[in-house]
């Protein structure tokens, strides 16, 4: 084989756990796709219904893995999908929980990384020096343009100083007040976690997570008052109640008055979860 020419070795595969993601994600967006289509939504009406970006919809029934968040929203985003359309995708679900407890993390496929090119040495050669000149004199311009603002700053600054010091007297410092003997030193306080208020829910995650809040009730139905990666503490009106969705439920804990602190479930237990003044009971996701 002459210098310079392809190689002739196969180019390798995508790693194993990229591709059983990929296929997992296929098959799933493409049961969801299929049922939304026999029930004859359209595509912008469901992601309004659902209140995602139809973007978002059609990247999660295109099985879009460059357009898509990490395995634990997928599978959040997936159980409302087909809790709405009435699809049963819990089989579907299982590979990508697999790959999830593996440890994947999320990368997204790129063509122009799966296979190699070679190039000339000549052509090679060339590029090299001809990113080195003009590494070179990118670094002259700057080594000349910093010595000459460093050289008139310090003229200035120099000048500006001696005029300053000889039309101003100095000024004599102030004497330091002595405290009394007798007074005792401040004590210390520590701070105090503010528990949640009368009819308030308290939510708090020390990492981000993504999160849903609705306000149950009301003339105009559910509300959304909360969406979005939550980190910290919030304070949430109770109301008539309110409902609660996490990407990482294990993440976040909710709290009532009078009432201890608890998690809204393990990693895999992304479902709705309702609260109000009695009681904080999971709830089927909402129609």
């Amino acid at each position: 084989m002459s210098e310079g020419s392809p190689s002739n070795q196969p180019v390798p595969d995508v790693d194993a756990q990229d591709q059983a993601s990929a296929n997992a994600l296929g098959a799933l967006g493409a049961q969801l796709r299929k049922a939304r289509e026999a029930k004859g939504i359209a595509l912008a009406e469901l992601a309004k219904r659902l209140f995602f970006r139809e973007e978002q919809l059609n990247a999660l029934e295109a099985g879009d893995r460059a357009a898509l968040p990490e395995l634990v929203y997928v599978i959040a985003q997936a159980q409302r999908v087909a809790g709405v359309l009435g699809l049963d995708v819990a089989p579907l679900l299982q590979p990508l929980r697999n790959l999830q407890k593996s440890g994947l993390t999320h990368r997204c496929l790129d063509p122009s990384t799966s296979t190699t090119q070679q190039t000339a040495p000549g052509s090679a050669k060339t590029a090299a020096a001809g990113v080195m000149v003009r590494s070179i004199a990118v670094m002259a311009l700057i080594v000349g343009a910093g010595s000459a603002l460093v050289w008139g700053w310090r003229r200035f600054d120099a000048g500006t100083l001696q005029t300053r010091l000889s039309a101003q007297p100095a000024a004599p410092s102030p004497a330091r007040p002595e405290p009394p003997a007798n007074e005792p030193a401040p004590a210390m306080v520590a701070p105090v976690a503010v528990p949640p208020a009368p009819g308030d829910l308290l939510l708090s995650s020390s990492s981000p997570s993504w999160l849903e809040v609705r306000q149950v009730g009301g003339p105009a139905g559910e509300e959304v008052v909360f969406r979005g990666t939550f980190k910290g503490e919030r304070h949430f009106p109770l109301g008539d109640g309110l409902k609660v969705l996490a990407g990482r439920p294990d993440l976040v804990t909710a709290r009532l008055e009078g009432k201890p602190a608890e998690r809204l479930g393990s990693i895999e237990q992304v479902q709705w979860r309702t609260f109000k003044t009695s009681a904080a009971d999971p709830s089927a996701p909402p129609p």
